[in-house]
């Protein structure tokens, strides 16, 4: 990861952070207007409802998106048309091949990414996929498990 993309995605990280704590905090000061206006900007500065993992068919969190709570096989229509992501659930690992198969990547809670461009299937050496570029790759992801001992 380049340093300047390093620098986009914490900003979009503590963007969500600090806009969901503030939030919290005029909530908790019986400020429902300025709770409200904060709720929406920390809404719109991470792309995908919380407790989903989301696809989107272009840069940028645009396009046609997949929202995901449970794992999937094979994406059908959706497979291979990836070209951003936005983790709001938890680890997940996006496959190369269906049904969990080949290499895979793994995202962390709270990650939104794009473009996908700049990043390869780093997990599974050896494995159909291994080093190639994610997006437009992937073909089925998995919602939960085990931390990423290696995240992109």
């Amino acid at each position: 990861m380049t340093a300047a993309r390093k620098r986009g995605v914490m900003k979009l990280i503590f963007k969500s952070i600090t806009g969901t704590m503030a939030a919290a905090a005029a909530m908790a000061l019986g400020s429902p207007a300025m709770a409200s206006t904060d709720a929406k900007n920390a809404a719109l500065a991470f792309p995908c409802s919380a407790g989903y993992f989301c696809l989107y068919t272009a840069n940028n969190w645009t396009g046609s998106e997949l929202k995901v709570n449970t794992s999937q096989p094979n994406l059908g229509s959706f497979r291979n048309t990836d070209n951003s992501e936005a983790n709001g659930v938890g680890p997940v690992r996006l496959y190369y091949s269906p049904n969990y198969g080949g290499a895979w990547v793994c995202t962390i809670s709270g990650l939104a990414i794009t473009p996908l461009s700049d990043y390869t299937f780093n997990n599974g050496s050896g494995l159909a996929g291994y080093g190639k570029n994610i997006a437009n790759n992937v073909a089925s992801i998995k919602v939960g498990g085990s931390a990423c001992t290696n995240p992109i």
